[in-house]
């Protein structure tokens, strides 16, 4: 019998998108136990990787704001220092 952390470990993992040969190496457990308990904690490594899905999107989408003020501001700087505004592609 394996204890919780065992488990636990395997669940993290296999949200994570670990493959159960991988898995088995890792934490040392058969590849067929891994199986049954794929099986069994279905639903738990759904949740636990639309989790992980969310923190990475929110990730992404907080990087992508970053990168734009950024741009915006270098924009800024550039239209200051020719004094003439750039182009928006709209306004053509």
């Amino acid at each position: 019998m394996y204890c919780n952390d065992t488990k636990d470990q395997f669940l993290e993992m296999r949200a994570k998108g670990l493959s159960l040969s991988r898995i088995a190496t890792d934490i040392h457990v058969s590849q067929r136990t891994l199986v049954d308990w794929n099986r069994q904690l279905a639903p738990d490594i759904r949740a636990l990787r639309a989790v992980h899905l969310e923190a990475l999107h929110e990730q992404t989408l907080n990087s992508r704001q970053e990168d734009l003020a950024r741009l915006a501001k270098v924009q800024t700087n550039v239209e200051a220092a020719t004094d003439q505004p750039i182009a928006d592609d709209c306004d053509a």
